[in-house]
């Protein structure tokens, strides 16, 4: 009788995942979601369907980076059948907690290259129109994020 690999480590090494306790792991992995979340919860009228669509386009492209860190979290994004849990706290919270784990934990390639992909997720959610203060809004979030995680 012969087996298969299974498709959840058919080809993966270890890597981040096996590397972060558990907790830091599912913070990394939530937080990409959590600010297009936060950016698109800015009321913009009339809502505008393509700047969330734009946003999961840009963790999908992720899943083909070399960036390491980065293309782990974005497969495993897209590997979960379920929502991230909501933990209950800002999202400029969890981007301060995940500046730490980042800054500890993380080598600063991946660390500088996750930071800059989660800023490019917040900006596909932004329609980008000058002196509309919505726009406005979601940019200032954008920049306190920012700000956190590189903290």
């Amino acid at each position: 009788m012969w087996s298969q690999p299974t498709p959840t480590n058919a080809g993966l090494r270890p890597g981040f995942a096996a590397s972060l306790v558990p907790g830091d792991w599912a913070l990394l992995v939530r937080l990409p979601s959590r600010v297009l979340a936060a950016v698109l919860a800015v009321p913009v009228d009339p809502p505008l369907v393509s700047a969330g669509l734009a946003g999961l386009a840009t963790i999908a492209q992720a899943r083909a980076t070399p960036a390491g860190l980065v293309r782990e979290v974005a497969t495993a994004i897209f590997a979960s059948a379920e929502p991230p849990d909501d933990p209950g706290y800002p999202v400029r919270d969890e981007c301060v907690r995940a500046g730490f784990v980042l800054a500890q934990r993380v080598p600063s390639a991946d660390a500088e290259a996750y930071r800059a992909w989660v800023r490019r997720i917040g900006e596909a959610g932004v329609d980008p129109v000058p002196g509309d203060p919505v726009c406005a809004s979601q940019m200032d979030l954008l920049d306190e994020c920012q700000r956190a995680l590189a903290a």
